[in-house]
């Protein structure tokens, strides 16, 4: 196994990890999940405080992947760490899971929320998100199969277009001037039974679009 670790190619460079991590948390989700988490919490103090909550849990967990990834440093990530952890089944039933259930479920999850937003900037028909996500996984396979070199390419491109959208969004929200600081008005949080409930299924899609790093 030494031996042919030793003969990859280190095509990833730095800059091109950066924009892997940084299109994992700066996704389609991003995006569509703050509604989500709106419709289980009606306060602006608790949206925020749901956020930092979620990107606290997802620092600890990323702390205790970077610890794990020095103590197992072969490739295999999570499948590595359950099967040195709790043994060969684990790590080979979650191997499993991961292809047929958590990576492809997450994958058509943001392919149909890029199909829904693509759908309503180019007004076509609604029967075509499904034909448009389906076609989005496919091409985007197709250019991984092709070679790695292709697929960081179109990373790259794609993470400099989200952080290109977000700072446009900023600035044309600053420029507009048709803020009012009203909108920071909050109501006073009322603290009930289905508080805590409805504070943990908001982060559900914030942990989800956050990468899954908790």
């Amino acid at each position: 196994m030494n031996e042919y670790q030793d003969d990859l190619k280190r095509i990833l460079g730095r800059w091109d990890s950066i924009a892997i991590i940084i299109s994992i948390v700066i996704g389609v989700g991003i995006f569509r999940v703050p509604s989500e988490v709106a419709k289980y919490l009606d306060s602006p103090n608790l949206m925020l405080l749901a956020w930092v909550s979620g990107g606290i849990i997802s620092l600890f967990g990323a702390l205790c992947y970077a610890e794990l990834s020095s103590s197992f440093p072969q490739t295999g990530g999570n499948y590595v760490y359950l099967r040195e952890s709790y043994g060969p089944l684990s790590g080979f039933l979650f191997g499993w899971t991961e292809l047929l259930v958590i990576r492809t479920g997450s994958i058509a999850a943001v392919s149909f929320i890029f199909a829904e937003y693509l759908q309503s900037f180019l007004f076509l028909d609604k029967c075509l998100i499904k034909p448009v996500a389906i076609f989005i996984v496919l091409i985007l396979s197709l250019i991984n199969i092709i070679g790695l070199r292709y697929g960081k390419r179109v990373q790259d491109i794609s993470t400099i277009t989200k952080i290109a959208a977000l700072l446009g969004i900023i600035v044309l929200g600053a420029i507009s001037k048709k803020g009012d600081v009203s909108h920071f008005y909050s109501p006073p949080i009322t603290i009930d039974r289905n508080i805590f409930a409805l504070f943990g299924l908001a982060l559900i899609p914030i942990l989800w679009t956050y990468g899954r790093l908790a």
